[in-house]
C-alpha cells in the first residue's frame, strides 16, 4: 500500500479518544441515544420516533427545522428502514448511501448534489439504524475526510454520481481501510467520527474561524489545560497543510465570514 503522508497517526486517533473522555456532556448524550435504540429499536411509534429525532437534532446540532414533519414521514412512509438496511448486502457500498439520501430527501427526487437534510439523515441513521455503517456527515468531518484522502490513487477515487454526501461516504471508508491496513487494527466508525469532528473544529479554530457551533461540543479550544492534547490531535505542520480552498469549500461559512477570512489572510478568490 503506497504511503499516504496525510493519514492521521495512531497518536492522533488516540488523542481524540482522550479528549472525548474529558467531555462528559458528549458521552452522556451518546449513552442516552444508545440506550434509546437498545430499548426501542423500531421506527414505527410516532412519539418514540419523534423523541429520537428531536434528541439527535439537539445533541448533535443537526439543523433540522421540521422535526415533526420528518418524523411523520419516517413513521408513515418508511418505518421499515432498519429492515431495509439489514437486507443490504455487506459488499454493497451504494445501499447505505441511497438510504441516507432517501431520508434526507424524504423520498423525493433531487439532484445528486442537493445536501439539505443530509446532516440530520446521516446522524439519525448512525444512531438508530447502524453506528458502524453510517458515518456522521458534518462540515468538520467533510473537510478532514477530503484532507486525509487527498493522496488516493486514481483507481480509489470515489464515484461522483452520488453527490457530495456519496463522495464523503466513500472517502470515509477508504480512510478507515487505509488506517486499519497501516496499523493492523480495527477502528470503529465512532472512533474515526470522534477524531474527524474534534480535529476539524480545532483546525478551523487555528485558522482563525470562530463559530458559535463550537459551544455545543463543550470543548474549550483556548483552555491551557487542553493545549498539549490539541497539538497532538492535529500538529501545526498538518494545520498548515490545510489549504484555504479546502477550508472555504467544505466549512459552512456565511459570505461575510468568507470575506473576513480572505481579507485577513490576503487570499485571492
Amino acid at each position: 500500500m503506497p504511503e499516504n503522508k496525510k493519514l492521521p497517526t495512531e497518536i492522533q486517533i488516540h488523542t481524540a479518544h482522550e479528549l472525548y473522555e474529558k467531555m462528559e456532556y458528549w458521552k452522556l448524550a451518546d449513552k442516552i441515544l444508545a440506550k434509546l435504540k437498545e430499548n426501542n429499536p423500531s421506527l414505527t411509534d410516532q412519539k418514540l420516533t419523534l423523541v429520537k429525532a428531536t434528541l439527535v437534532n439537539s445533541f448533535y446540532s443537526a439543523g433540522c427545522s421540521d422535526i415533526e414533519n420528518i418524523t411523520s414521514w419516517v413513521v408513515n412512509c418508511k418505518p421499515n428502514h432498519p429492515e431495509v438496511y439489514r437486507n443490504i448486502d455487506s459488499n454493497d457500498d451504494v445501499g447505505p448511501i441511497n438510504l441516507v439520501q432517501h431520508i434526507a430527501l424524504r423520498g423525493r427526487t433531487g439532484t445528486a448534489n442537493q445536501i439539505q437534510g443530509y446532516v440530520f439523515a446521516s446522524k439519525f441513521a448512525h444512531f438508530f439504524i447502524d453506528t458502524d455503517a453510517f458515518p456522521i456527515y458534518d462540515q468538520y468531518a467533510r473537510m478532514l475526510v477530503h484532507f486525509h484522502t487527498d493522496d488516493l490513487n486514481k483507481e480509489e477515487q470515489p464515484n461522483r454520481q452520488y453527490g457530495e454526501y456519496g463522495i464523503f461516504h466513500q472517502k470515509f471508508f477508504q480512510l478507515k481501510k487505509h488506517l486499519e491496513q497501516r496499523d493492523s487494527a480495527f477502528y470503529s466508525t465512532k472512533t474515526i467520527d470522534c477524531y474527524l469532528w474534534l480535529a476539524g473544529q480545532y483546525v478551523a479554530w487555528k485558522k482563525g474561524i470562530r463559530k458559535k457551533f463550537y459551544l455545543a461540543s463543550h470543548l474549550q479550544l483556548d483552555d491551557p489545560d487542553n493545549q498539549h492534547l490539541l497539538e497532538m490531535l492535529f500538529p501545526q505542520v498538518m494545520v498548515e497543510d490545510v489549504t484555504d480552498k479546502l477550508l472555504l469549500s467544505k466549512l459552512e461559512l456565511t459570505p461575510k465570514q468568507k470575506k473576513v477570512y480572505l481579507e485577513r489572510n490576503g487570499t485571492q478568490t
